[in-house]
């Protein structure tokens, strides 16, 4: 082999790694997961208080005492009339089933995410995008190369699969099951206030919707340990680098990414199912590689996008 093919298997090597471990063309990886963008939850508006108004009414009924007939007794009638009428309140008060405080929103996404999974017979349009490049490297000249690598390596998703049996085919002829293709894969969401930064949840159609970031986590791997984002991993696929298997030999010698809080929307219908899922992952970190006595080290940052729509 060419030395300049071992270096260029070198640069493979370390893109491998990192768009393995960010689940970009492969079926190992980070996925997506959580910025949270306030939003309000209305359950205040309950504020069902008219009906003292009615009760200052009822005051002058009483100065007719002398001529004591009935008729002020049904006019007490149109007094209870408000406080039925305050019943519409009541049903517009609906929001109240929207979670408010975080706790309570990332106990509900769990929920959403995971009933999700159980489904047997559902319809899932994913759209993916990644935009990731190469921001330094050990051989300068070869920067551009590994940025046409990575651009080769990308491609973004835009497909449909059919649930059936809990089964369906990704545009790959993959199968795959709602569990492994809604992320975290093949496992329960598992995340907790602790995990988050913010997470809100507002009115949206007849439903509601929740957004969620998760806080700023860093990875590393140093050949042989790895230290994974776990507050992430509760949503997400974060890869263990050492299990990782390279070509030819090659070998990853470290590596170490920071992600500066994935963001995670679910937006949740009427009827209290998920319709709705937008995971966007933020990234940046450097890596090398060695190959027979050959090494590369290079850095990276990009965004992962993932949104998919369910309709049952």
């Amino acid at each position: 082999m060419k030395k300049e093919l071992k270096v260029v298997a070198v640069v493979l090597a370390a893109i491998i790694v990192f768009l393995a471990g960010f689940g970009l063309g492969t079926s190992k990886g980070i996925q997506i997961n959580v910025d949270v963008k306030g939003g309000q939850s209305s359950a205040a508006q309950a504020n069902n208080t008219p009906s003292p108004a009615p009760s200052t009414t009822a005051a002058p009924a009483t100065t007719a005492a002398p001529a004591t007939t009935a008729a002020p007794a049904p006019e007490s009638k149109p007094a209870d009339t408000p406080a039925n009428e305050s019943k519409p309140a009541d049903n517009n008060a609906a929001p109240s089933a929207i979670p408010s405080t975080p706790a309570e929103v990332v106990a509900k996404y769990n929920e959403v995410i995971n009933a999700l999974k159980k489904e047997q017979g559902v319809s899932v349009h994913k759209v993916g995008s990644v935009n990731i490049e190469c921001t330094d490297c050990s051989v300068g000249f070869l920067k551009s190369l590994v940025n046409t690598i990575l651009q080769n390596f990308i491609s973004n998703v835009d497909e449909t699969i059919q649930f059936s049996g809990g089964q369906g085919q990704n545009s790959k002829g993959e199968t795959k099951t709602i569990n492994q293709y809604i992320p975290p894969w093949d496992r329960d969401a598992a995340m907790t206030e602790a995990d988050v930064v913010s997470a809100t949840a507002a009115a949206e159609g007849d439903g509601y919707k929740m957004t969620i970031k998760i806080k700023n986590e860093s990875s590393s791997f140093d050949g042989t340990n790895t230290v994974e984002p776990t507050s992430h991993k509760t949503a997400m696929d974060p890869l263990n680098l050492a299990t990782l298997e390279l070509p030819m030999g090659a070998k990853i010698t470290n590596a170490n990414m920071t992600y500066p809080g994935a963001t995670c929307e679910a937006t949740v219908n009427g009827s209290g199912k998920l319709v709705k899922l937008h995971i966007n992952l933020p990234l940046e970190g450097s890596g090398a590689g060695n190959l027979k006595g050959a090494s590369l080290e290079v850095g990276l940052k990009g965004v992962l996008d993932d949104t998919f729509e369910i309709t049952y």
